[in-house]
């Protein structure tokens, strides 16, 4: 079982439930929030505030200069989601 849900979006990180993995917009900025293996590999290394993201599948470069698990950053659809 996941131990998070990663926002689509903003990266916003959340402990994982079935709702917030099940639920489309369940994330406040209004994006899908998701626990599938991948995303929650992705939560783990934000929680650890390891932003070496040469190995993610980003579309772009990020900047995560005043991220935080809570707030995440303003984006729109930085993970390539097999």
């Amino acid at each position: 079982m996941p131990n998070f849900v990663l926002c689509q979006s903003c990266l916003r990180v959340r402990p994982y439930s079935d709702a917030l993995h099940q639920t489309e917009g369940s994330c406040v900025c209004g994006s899908d929030m998701c626990g599938c293996p991948d995303c929650d590999a992705v939560a783990e290394k934000l929680m650890r505030r390891d932003f070496t993201f040469e190995a993610w599948e980003f579309k772009r470069t990020i900047d995560f200069t005043g991220y935080t698990a809570e707030s995440g950053l303003c984006l729109n659809k930085v993970i390539n989601h097999s």
